[in-house]
């Protein structure tokens, strides 16, 4: 059964279509709303494990991502060379103190070395205290 792309709020549990109803249950082997339910409670359970404390937010280059709630306009995001994911850098006098860890979509699991290699992001040595 294909039904194309929709908009989800084209259907309530009221109104979709009795055979994708059956179509879920005999995939899921659960009625649909039981299933719709523990998708909703999945969801939740990972934003509340992955969001916590943190803030949507968009780097210099345009580049958007989940920031520690305590980031700030001036601090940088970085790539330290070891490290799979972005981390967040906040300048003090001849240092840099460590703020956070970051989520910030192209740049995880090594994608920042590949917008390093095309000139997009620099390289730079960091005294972290």
């Amino acid at each position: 059964i294909h039904y194309g792309l929709t908009e989800a709020s084209d259907y309530t549990i009221e109104n979709i279509p009795e055979d994708l109803a059956q179509a879920f249950k005999q995939q899921t082997r659960l009625p649909l709303e039981q299933w719709l339910k523990k998708c909703v409670d999945n969801y939740q359970a990972w934003t509340q494990g992955h969001a916590h404390n943190r803030r949507f937010g968009m780097t210099a280059k345009k580049y958007m991502g989940l920031f520690p709630k305590t980031a700030m306009v001036e601090d940088l995001v970085c790539v330290l060379y070891g490290c799979s994911i972005p981390v967040i850098l906040r300048r003090r006098e001849d240092h840099y103190i460590f703020v956070g860890v970051a989520y910030v979509h192209g740049w995880m699991d090594g994608e920042a070395i590949h917008l390093h290699k095309q000139g997009q992001i620099s390289e730079q040595d960091f005294k972290i205290h």
